[in-house]
């Protein structure tokens, strides 16, 4: 059986970024509830601002745990999950390039580029190596 050991490691360690990323993104909730208290957000956007904040970083755990997931059939070189990998690449380098553009001065989506790109560049040059294998 065929198998590769550059994309799984690399689908684990991105994997891993985006699992601590999330626990910080959580973590940081208090500067929402601060922004909340002092006035910055309105009272009537209030619920919706802690509910985006708090998805957002449960939405990056489970795509982290998504890639650890994926990581065994990345290393048996299965076609769909390098498919699912390189969606999930694809979404988070888009909405992060696509989020820059609008807030230039939100630099650390840049971080979540960063990581899309160390996914979806290992994909594209091993892409002739994964078989049609369900």
């Amino acid at each position: 059986m065929k198998e590769n050991k550059t994309i799984p490691g690399i689908a684990l360690f991105t994997g891993i970024l985006l699992i601590l990323a999330s626990f910080l993104h959580l973590l940081n909730i208090n500067d929402i509830l601060v922004a909340v208290k002092t006035g910055d957000v309105a009272p009537s956007h209030e619920a919706n601002i802690v509910i985006i904040w708090i998805l957002a970083g449960v939405f990056m755990l489970l795509l982290g745990i998504w890639l650890l997931f994926l990581s065994g059939d990345l290393r048996r070189l299965r076609r769909k999950a390098w498919w699912q990998a390189f969606i999930i690449g694809l979404t988070l380098g888009g909405s992060s390039v696509f989020c820059w553009i609008q807030y230039p001065r939100a630099e650390h989506v840049l971080f979540f580029l960063l990581i899309a790109l160390l996914l979806i560049l290992p994909l594209l040059l091993y892409t002739r190596k994964f078989s049609s294998q369900v």
